[in-house]
């Protein structure tokens, strides 16, 4: 097994990328290749010069298709059931991105228990950027509580008219009921 792994590395480091014709010219165009079908094709023609044609002898040998580089086995874990079914020896762990960063923290933790090495990123430094994102949102929390305090405060009660009357003096108080009468004379009906 291992000299296969030895052949796969070394076929891999020679192996172009095969891009598809014109991709570098056009944004609209992806890299991932697509067989030319044009009658006057210069890459289906295979000419010196334009980007290489896809030819059998670049594959991996049979025996280390679908493995990592290190020979392991990618497998995808969307719940914590699927560890139990890994070997530590021969598979690596792909953990699937579907799942929230809860559950992600939950089954790292089981992998580091059962020492399987993730495949798809790194755990550690996942969980360092977890760790800064939620004491960020602590932060944001407890200085939206004290904006939230500082508009709550209650404001100073203002005094009704009928509390103004009883501080008021006598002459002030002739004087507001004048206009009070002077106001429900000069209504029109």
């Amino acid at each position: 097994m291992t000299d296969h792994i030895d052949l796969k590395r070394r076929i891999k480091a020679k192996k172009p990328h095969f891009i598809r014709q014109d991709a570098h010219k056009q944004k609209k165009l992806k890299k991932t290749w697509r067989k030319p079908k044009g009658k006057t094709n210069k890459v289906r023609l295979r000419k010196r010069g334009y980007v290489r044609m896809v030819e059998t002898g670049w594959g991996s040998p049979r025996d280390t298709k679908g493995t990592l580089i290190d020979g392991k086995r990618p497998i995808i874990i969307t719940t914590i059931k699927d560890i139990e079914k890994l070997n530590k020896k021969t598979d690596a762990a792909v953990i699937s991105g579907k799942l929230g960063a809860r559950k992600k923290i939950i089954i790292i933790e089981e992998l580091k228990k059962k020492g399987i090495p993730v495949a798809n990123f790194n755990p550690e430094d996942y969980l360092r950027t977890i760790e800064t994102r939620k004491q960020e949102r602590k932060k944001k929390q407890e200085e939206k509580k004290q904006k939230d305090t500082k508009k709550t405060k209650t404001p100073e009660k203002t005094t009704k008219p009928e509390e103004q009357t009883e501080t008021l003096s006598d002459e002030d108080k002739k004087k507001q009921e004048k206009e009070e009468k002077d106001k429900i004379l000069t209504k029109r009906e």
